[in-house]
């Protein structure tokens, strides 16, 4: 099964783009998720709204829609069809999976999804991870319907991403290494939604400019309720030792490297769950005294790494990793800024190649660019600067919130 985890980037059509058509290849789910989205941001009960707003009956009539479209899938290496098809949809709290079954003769191991409207503009895309599975249905979407959004208004910015979904009609698996292009071309397509909907916005709190409290200062007060976390001290539980704060559930983490790891956690910050098995699988797995993640093991047989961590005793924050392998050992330690993000990181280690007598000792300094970060203060997006081999080293997360 290919499960596609999906942030919902975005659109335009030249015939009213702030309104729902519903006549895409979602049908009516885009608009409803945008009003479920409207009530669960001011609520304090945000899973028990969902239901509310959003209960299993609708959802079945939301499904069947879906079920009655076949959509045109097409391959980077030519390959298309067009009988691909919706099939089942199900809720996890605010979390929607989508299962549809795609009919490609095989799926490339690391690939990513793009979406097109009508007029063959990309409105989103994400990146597509395989898994085995014998079922009928092959690609999952996982949508967080509480999506985390960089943007002044939330709400309208959450609005433009359901809005270019809304328009979206045929699907492209695309080649890796036109991800950061795509990325760009459906980002201007989000932005451009939104800018609209804040005119159309401005003008109406224009017209009511003397009257009662309008949307907008709702969300203000909501907001200003809202507690901050101290960014400077390590986030709570396991979170700290993968540079994370607040009420994170699910983390899939793209490295320098390239590899891909998914990482999930219960809502007290425990790491729970990598790559889909439960941390009990991890060879070297422990904690310590405080219940942090103390050591694991990851990595194939015969290439996997032992990780001791070590925090600091102030701040809870992770100060220093040892790796152990089986022709070497590296130790790395990092530097934060105030706000709690990573600035540099230096690497002492040595290595020892299979029949040489003397071990090689190496070091190497990184420092550490941001480009993109949510609103819990998480970067989804680094740069690395300065290592040998491995430079620039970009990294990208995506995570997803309880």
């Amino acid at each position: 099964m290919a499960y596609i985890f999906l942030f919902s980037a975005c659109s335009t059509s030249s015939v009213k783009d702030t309104e729902f058509t519903n006549e895409g290849l979602f049908g009516g789910l885009p608009s409803c998720f945008s009003q479920v989205y409207d009530s669960m941001y001011v609520a304090t009960d945000k899973i028990a709204t969902f239901t509310k707003v959003f209960p299993p009956q609708k959802m079945s009539d939301v499904l069947e829609e879906m079920k009655s479209k076949k959509i045109c899938v097409s391959k980077y290496d030519g390959e298309k069809t067009e009988e691909a098809q919706i099939l089942k949809m199900s809720s996890m709290n605010q979390l929607i999976t989508i299962e549809m079954k795609i009919p490609f003769k095989e799926f490339p191991e690391n690939c990513n999804l793009a979406y097109y409207d009508k007029a063959g503009n990309i409105v989103g895309m994400e990146n597509m991870v395989i898994v085995s599975d014998d079922s009928e249905e092959n690609v999952s979407l996982l949508w967080d319907v509480y999506p985390l959004v960089d943007k002044e208004n939330a709400l309208l910015a959450v609005k433009a991403s359901w809005l270019a979904l809304d328009k979206a009609v045929r699907i492209e698996v695309i080649h890796p290494d036109s991800l950061y292009s795509y990325q760009e071309k459906a980002q201007e397509y989000v932005d451009n939604i939104y800018d609209k909907l804040v005119e159309e916005s401005n003008a109406n709190d224009g017209d009511e400019a003397n009257d009662s409290p309008n949307k907008n200062s709702v969300v203000q007060n909501a907001e200003q309720k809202e507690e901050k976390e101290d960014l400077a001290l390590g986030g709570k539980g396991d979170l700290a030792a993968f540079d994370l704060h607040g009420n994170v559930k699910s983390c899939k983490w793209k490295d320098e490297n390239g590899t891909t790891h998914n990482l999930v956690f219960d809502e007290q910050g425990k790491w729970i769950k990598y790559n889909g098995k439960p941390l009990s699988s991890l060879e070297g797995y422990g904690r310590d005294k405080n219940g942090r993640i103390a050591s694991y093991v990851w990595g194939e047989m015969g290439c996997a790494d032992n990780h001791i961590l070590t925090y600091d005793v102030e701040t809870g924050r992770l100060n220093k990793m040892q790796v152990e392998s089986g022709d070497g050992n590296d130790v790395y330690t990092y530097k934060y800024d105030k706000k709690g993000l990573l600035t540099h990181r230096h690497l002492k280690g040595e290595f020892t190649e299979m029949g040489a007598e003397e071990t090689e000792q190496y070091e190497t300094n990184m420092d550490y660019e941001y480009s993109s970060i949510d609103n819990h203060g998480n970067w989804t997006k680094r740069t690395g600067y300065g290592a040998t081999g491995s430079d620039p080293a970009v990294e990208n997360r995506t995570i997803v919130y309880y």
